[in-house]
């Protein structure tokens, strides 16, 4: 139902093979179901590699997708890497995400036993010993932002690239928003807000908005064991509007739908909401390209 909603959309957030975590498919595939149902492009989102030789690759074969690499600032690539950041820019990424499962913030919820069953990437994290790892990176200096996160912030300004804010937590994401907007920056996305080890309200999402951010809704955190359900994805919809939000399908996991599935599953939820097609092309290409193209 509603198939042709798909065409001409973008998922800047994907999980695909080849990865350490086992996946539902892998790039090629996901350039061909896109070909198929005439969707723009998506982002390849690796916890440890940048993937931006990978996205030339997959583009040289599907032309007609727009393929995108990126960076996640893990410990796999030295953390809070400007230099990492510099060369991905250089191989042709769009997209930065701060620390995700190694940031300070993920591990310590983590260290909580916070989740049940233990999200691919988190059981990943687990050392030969089955323990987890306790320390993690934070962007904080005391309570101000470290000289690398505010030459990170300079770099993606310089080179035009997106910067996401991963797994850090609620003090340090606002912290950022604030350094970004003081410096003018305006392609900071916060990655899903309302994950479990982040959790924004509504409120602080409205605030977030203020600070000149885009909100990241993802299809693959709507559980209630990852802090929001349906219902309140719907009500977060009625207050943001469609102004600076976009959805992506944070999918590829095994268990979970495919990504297009998802994305159309997200689309047909919020018309069935009363929400309009307008709505939904804003949220799922028009901020999209604001982003990548701005």
């Amino acid at each position: 139902m509603n198939e042709e909603m798909l065409e001409g959309i973008y998922d800047l957030h994907v999980h695909t093979a080849p990865d350490i975590s086992e996946r539902k498919l892998d790039d090629l595939d996901y350039a061909k179901i896109m070909e198929q149902y005439k969707m723009a492009g998506f982002c390849i989102k690796s916890h440890y590699f940048n993937s931006a030789e990978r996205a030339k690759l997959v583009k040289k074969l599907h032309p007609s997708i727009d393929v995108i690499g990126a960076l996640a600032l893990n410990n796999s690539v030295g953390g809070l890497n400007p230099e990492a950041v510099l060369m991905a820019a250089k191989s042709g990424a769009k997209i930065i995400w701060m620390p995700t499962f190694d940031a300070k913030n993920e591990r310590e919820f983590l260290m909580n036993n916070s989740y049940g069953v233990l999200p691919p990437w988190a059981q990943v994290q687990k050392n030969d010993d089955n323990k987890q790892v306790v320390d993690g990176i934070t962007i904080f200096e005391g309570n101000k932002l470290k000289d690398e996160v505010k030459e990170i912030v300079k770099i993606c300004k310089e080179k035009n690239l997106i910067l996401a804010s991963g797994h850090l937590s609620k003090t340090e994401i606002v912290e950022l928003a604030k350094y970004t907007k003081n410096e003018q920056y305006q392609k900071l996305v916060i990655t899903h807000p309302t994950f479990s080890s982040i959790a924004f309200s509504i409120e602080e999402q409205l605030e977030l908005l203020e600070l000149g951010v885009t909100l990241e809704q993802c299809y693959g955190v709507i559980q209630e064991h990852y802090g929001i359900t349906w219902e309140g994805m719907y009500e977060i919809f009625k207050r943001t509007g469609d102004k600076n939000v976009i959805i992506s399908s944070d999918l590829g996991q095994i268990e979970n739908p495919f990504p297009h599935e998802g994305l159309l599953d997200f689309i047909n939820k919020l018309l069935e909401q009363g929400f309009s097609k307008q709505f939904i092309k804003n949220i799922t290409r028009e901020n999209q390209l604001k982003l990548l193209e701005g």
